[in-house]
């Protein structure tokens, strides 16, 4: 019994009373970890470091925010709303150099001398080989056109491309030749000791829209003026709005010099044909032909017999082409190519629309397959956009797609077929496509089945390639967005099929209908 006068005893029971305080606590101490842990297991997928966004997911959320926007103006703004949430996305977006390039910049009259100091703070932001500056003057009237009115004629824009800061490319965007003639004029009287951006350039892009006035379209001065660049992009007017272009002086060592060239131009004569033949050592080659339905400088070379010799071009890009200008394929010879990449959009339409989205002449497959034939270039990738293949003219795609033995990757995007194109690639006795490792079928109408599409790849599965398995790898399918069907939930149970007993990749998907493609 305890003796509550014995001081030995006292101290006995708030030893107790000290231990069972301690019991409670630790016992409250083991409930409280046993329920964090509880709500730790339920929300683990919440508090997981895996969904703290780095700078770099940051920048790519961001970069897909503003490709929303239309207008350069409007993303402008955006980017800087961006930046004020708070110090971690501002830094993200500093760190983050494709948000701030291109830097679209568009003059009036004058540049002021704030829109100056912006437009270096802007450019600043950017690594030097991705900035990007477009310079942009106004479409005045032509009996304003004057130097002292011109955008271009301004200090500070030369200021800007002789003082400023290295810029990787520069496009330049005017009404007139003499626009860009003024601003050279300021440029080479404004030289400054140390590198000039304008000197250094890695890409060149230079746009005219009009001729003036009664005059020939005098470009000559300029292409002698030019900066040496490896990657050039020359947009000239439609023949519609100019008359003809004087003989050229050009520029052996500038074109020669040429790894990329891009050439708008739709002119009926020998203009266009002498620039290419000085690009002996081009690899890369856009030629947009303005969706011209009317004879251009390929019939001029047809009359001529005359065609151009470019020896490393190894990918062709054909824009707007009209089916009249189709034998463009007969004028270049190619021999090291092996991508080619046509787009036969002819202006931004609506997808209910065929307006813009011309069938393809029987003329074309013939003008490819020669491609191989006459030139020994194997055409290992092939893009096809924006165009029809009538309902009655399926075998013939069917029989040209048979043809091309060497292809590896494959995108029909925005055209307008039947499915039974497939079909016929998936009989028995076909061989078609035996080297072929990617497959897209882009922008597909609501009535192309990918139940053929499945047979193609099962009947692959079944077939030896060289001796060896199938290389086909991956398909993709994406369907235009307004539009479903029961063939989406079909080809969900495909996907999973192709991914688990083929190691094949099937991606189905639905999509914005896009009317031109870059």
């Amino acid at each position: 019994m305890v003796n509550l006068q014995d001081p030995a005893d006292q101290l006995l029971v708030e030893v107790k009373l000290v231990q069972d305080e301690i019991g409670a606590v630790t016992n409250t101490i083991t409930q409280q970890q046993e329920r964090l842990q509880l709500l730790q297991e339920r929300h683990r997928y919440l508090t997981s470091p895996l969904r703290k966004f780095t700078g770099e997911i940051l920048g790519r959320i961001f970069k897909a925010t503003l490709e929303l926007y239309s207008g350069r103006r409007y993303a402008k703004k955006t980017l800087l709303s961006l930046c004020l949430v708070c110090k971690a996305w501002r830094a993200a977006a500093y760190a983050t150099d494709t948000l701030w390039t291109p830097l679209e910049i568009d003059i009036d009259t004058r540049m002021t001398p704030q829109a100056y100091q912006r437009a270096v703070l802007w450019l600043s932001r950017s690594l030097r080989s991705s900035r990007r500056l477009v310079i942009k003057t106004a479409c005045l009237p032509e009996e304003f056109h004057h130097p002292h009115r011109c955008g271009l004629a301004d200090p500070l824009v030369a200021k800007l491309l002789t003082e400023g800061l290295k810029l990787g490319h520069l496009s330049l965007k005017c009404r007139f030749t003499e626009c860009l003639g003024y601003l050279i004029d300021l440029l080479e009287q404004n030289k400054p000791k140390g590198p000039q951006p304008w000197r250094l350039l890695e890409s060149l892009a230079l746009t005219f829209a009009h001729r003036r006035g009664q005059d020939y379209f005098d470009i000559d001065p300029i292409l002698l003026r030019l900066p040496q660049v490896e990657t050039f992009e020359l947009r000239l007017p439609p023949q519609c709005k100019v008359d003809a272009i004087g003989e050229l002086t050009i520029p052996t060592n500038f074109f020669a010099h040429l790894t990329a060239l891009t050439l708008a131009c739709d002119l009926n004569q020998a203009t266009p044909l002498t620039i290419l033949a000085a690009c002996v050592n081009l690899e890369t080659l856009t030629v947009d032909m303005l969706a011209t339905d009317s004879d251009t400088f390929v019939q001029f070379a047809k009359k001529g017999k005359k065609s151009v010799c470019l020896p490393k071009v190894h990918t062709l890009r054909l824009r707007r082409l009209h089916p009249r200008n189709v034998d463009i394929l007969d004028v270049f010879y190619l021999p090291s190519l092996y991508e080619l990449d046509v787009n036969m959009q002819m202006k931004h339409v609506a997808v209910s629309s065929c307006d813009g989205r011309l069938t393809i002449p029987h003329a074309f497959y013939d003008l490819v397959a020669n491609l191989s034939i006459q030139h020994q270039a194997y055409l290992e990738r092939l893009r096809i956009r924006g165009a029809i293949v009538p309902s009655e003219e399926w075998h013939l795609f069917s029989e040209f797609l048979g043809n091309m033995s060497h292809l590896t990757h494959l995108t029909v995007d925005g055209v307008d077929f039947s499915s039974a194109v497939f079909q016929e690639l998936s009989s028995p006795s076909s061989y078609a496509l035996g080297h072929l490792e990617v497959l897209e079928l882009l922008q597909l109408p609501l009535t192309f089945s990918p139940l053929m599409v499945y047979a193609f790849i099962e009947r692959r599965q079944q077939t030896t390639f060289c001796g060896g398995p199938d290389p086909l790898k991956q398909v993709v399918l994406a369907y235009r967005k307004e539009q479903g069907g029961s063939y989406l939930q079909v080809m969900d149970g495909v996907r999973r099929e192709f991914r688990e007993k083929y190691a094949v990749d099937v991606s189905l998907t639905t999509e914005t209908w896009q009317a031109e493609c870059p």
